[in-house]
């Protein structure tokens, strides 16, 4: 039985949407604990040699090139970070020379920015790792705040119900009159719009599928 849809449904219908993330904490203190167990003996709070990324991005920090580990990186293009778009990921991918960073495709942050997800995984195109199936919403205050807005104040500790994030941190307080909002799947965009995006992943090079 597949747990996650009816964790996840609770939590939203009770809670901040984000608390929906709080399932992973239980899941990744378990890997924590699993990686400290099978690290080699001897290695315990050695330091790697890192590398350094040099004028014309000649040398790359071997933390993120694992080439030879098969590990690669998914970075979910997010509005206020370096990398927001798939032009600027993939100018992070030529200046590293990193054959292990591609794109998390989550589509509701492109969206919100006025870009077309579908047009992305086709311009991405190997470099779509991994996909998230997320939408988002463009709401009136758009025409006074635009799609950039920062204006996400901050929960007085006292706030009667308020949603942890972590330790001594806490969910953003939305404006009342918000650009964008998150909402389920179907609500910012209708059925024959995930039809296509699914298509688009279906139909990449990598043939990957998303997750809700």
């Amino acid at each position: 039985m597949a747990l996650g849809p009816i964790i996840g449904g609770f939590l939203l219908a009770r809670f901040w949407w984000g608390s929906v993330f709080l399932i992973n904490v239980p899941i990744a203190m378990v890997g924590l604990l699993a990686g400290a167990g099978l690290q080699e003996p001897g290695r315990q709070g050695a330091r790697p040699d890192r590398g350094r990324l040099v004028d014309g991005g000649d040398r790359c920090d071997p933390v993120v090139d694992h080439r030879g580990a098969h590990v690669r990186v998914a970075i979910e293009m997010h509005p206020h970070n370096l990398v927001f778009s798939p032009v600027t990921l993939r100018k992070l991918v030529d200046l590293t020379g990193a054959t292990s960073i591609g794109a998390e495709m989550d589509p509701s942050h492109l969206m919100w920015q006025g870009m077309d997800p579908v047009a992305c995984i086709g311009w991405l195109g190997p470099l779509v790792f991994h996909a998230a199936a997320k939408d988002a919403r463009i709401e009136p205050g758009v025409a006074i705040r635009g799609v950039l807005d920062t204006t996400f104040g901050t929960v007085p500790a006292d706030a009667e119900g308020k949603v942890p994030t972590g330790i001594g941190y806490w969910c953003a307080k939305w404006p009342d009159d918000p650009a964008w909002r998150f909402v389920a799947v179907g609500i910012g965009h209708d059925i024959p719009y995930w039809t296509e995006f699914l298509q688009a992943l279906a139909t990449s090079e990598l043939g990957i599928s998303a997750r809700a």
